[in-house]
């Protein structure tokens, strides 16, 4: 176990992959509370990472070595220039720990090419790109001038395309499909979407705009992207039986400064990020305050990890207590176990429900009210998607998806029929 002692909440999740990537046999906790780690069995803090507004300072741990590496003359609100430069410090530190040395890859997480273009984009030449990528990303001289060939030559062909019909860049599988396709919603009784994820995107803001006229015109209500951060951040608010349900939805994925899946402006369209932004739990303060009972659905976690990551566990309790009476969240593309926060179930992955043509266990989740209580009933329903349908699991199938639920979920129990109690 590897523990870092950070001073504030800030760029944890970067620290945490690049401290992974030097040890990726060990668990990395990271916490601003020194007594959390003393919990998890933590001596003394492997590193210590004190962020201040202008500067940082890592040492290993925090009194038995003062070594480390000091770097002044920044501004902690200019996130990019900040979190590099913390990045590079912290890299040289493990290399030199571990002996090791990663590729430019580590410092980043994003392709060379997408660096140079940014840099090209800033109105700087090929020759600063090159300067550029092999001072702060240690690239060689060669990589970087072909990463920035390969820019350029994406800036001609984008120079080209027609922006009013939507292009993508998006570095994976870009979903598109024909408004016609909406008319299933209908069918299958669906009330509400949230739009809140990584790929409302794919093909650049008219992807989302199509995105919104279409739900608009079959009449399906949606939550956690919008037209500008005012929609956006809308709850939708149900009436059933004189009681008042909210829905708010939010993504915490890209987690990155600069997401190719924008985030809502007040004058442009984009998701409700909730990533190093806390506006989610006062948006879910103020739907609790307008009704009964308030679901926050959250786009969270870390693709096909069976676990819940820090992210996810950090932010799920301030859920709950900023109101949230349901947490339902995806993203991870496979289920993720079921807990409770208080009275709050946490559903931390529903998995595919429908996605693609995999074998890949998955569910419904259906909440009920107890009219005589008012306490909240949750069930989880067990399907399979396969072959581009997802039906209902039945017999052996279904007990098995609810046994190994129950086997990553210490936290509840699940009976025969999938309801969830508290442990």
């Amino acid at each position: 176990m590897k523990y870092i002692l950070l001073s504030q909440d800030n760029f944890a999740y970067d620290i945490h992959s690049l401290v992974k990537a030097f040890y990726p046999s060990e668990e990395v906790l990271i916490s601003n509370n020194i007594d959390k780690l003393r919990e998890s069995g933590c001596k003394e803090p492997d590193y210590f990472i004190e962020l201040n507004n202008d500067s940082f300072q890592i040492s290993h741990g925090i009194e038995s070595d003062k070594s480390g590496i000091n770097a002044s003359g920044l501004d902690i609100n200019n996130r990019p220039e900040y979190k590099n430069e913390l990045k590079r410090a912290l890299y040289n530190i493990l290399s030199g720990a571990t002996g090791i040395s990663l590729p430019w890859g580590v410092l980043t997480g994003i392709r060379p090419t997408k660096i140079a273009k940014s840099i090209l984009d800033n109105g700087l030449s090929k020759t600063d790109v090159i300067d550029k990528m092999t001072s702060a990303y240690y690239c060689s001289r060669a990589k970087s001038s072909l990463a920035a060939d390969i820019a350029e030559y994406e800036n001609e062909i984008l120079s080209r395309i027609d922006y009013e019909k939507g292009y993508s860049l998006y570095i994976g599988i870009p979903f598109r499909c024909s408004p016609e396709f909406s008319r299933f919603y209908k069918d299958m009784g669906v009330d509400i979407v949230s739009l809140a994820n990584n790929h409302v995107y794919d093909f650049g803001e008219v992807s989302l705009t199509d995105t919104i006229d279409t739900l608009n015109n079959c009449n399906v209500a949606f939550v956690g992207a919008g037209l500008n951060r005012t929609e956006a951040m809308k709850p939708a608010y149900y009436i059933v039986n004189d009681t008042c349900i909210s829905i708010v939805s939010a993504t915490q994925i890209e987690r990155v400064d600069r997401p190719d899946t924008k985030g809502a402006t007040d004058t442009t369209p984009g998701t409700f990020r909730c990533w190093y932004d806390d506006t989610v739990l006062e948006v879910i303060k103020e739907a609790k305050a307008h009704s009964d009972y308030c679901i926050a659905y959250i786009h969270w976690g870390t693709e096909l990890e069976e676990a819940p990551d820090w992210a996810q566990l950090e932010l799920a309790p301030k859920l709950a207590e900023a109101g949230a009476d349901a947490i339902i969240g995806d993203h991870p593309h496979i289920l993720q176990r079921i807990d409770y926060i208080g009275d709050t179930p946490v559903i931390y992955s529903m998995g595919n429900y429908l996605f693609n043509s995999k074998t890949l266990d998955t569910g419904l989740m259906e909440l009920s009210i107890n009219i005589g209580d008012g306490s909240l009933g949750a069930r989880f329903v067990p399907c399979i998607q396969s072959a581009c349908r997802t039906c209902l699991a039945t017999g052996t199938e279904k007990a098995r998806i609810l046994s190994y639920l129950s086997s990553i979920s210490p936290g509840v129990c699940i009976d025969e029929e999938g309801w969830i109690t508290k442990r």
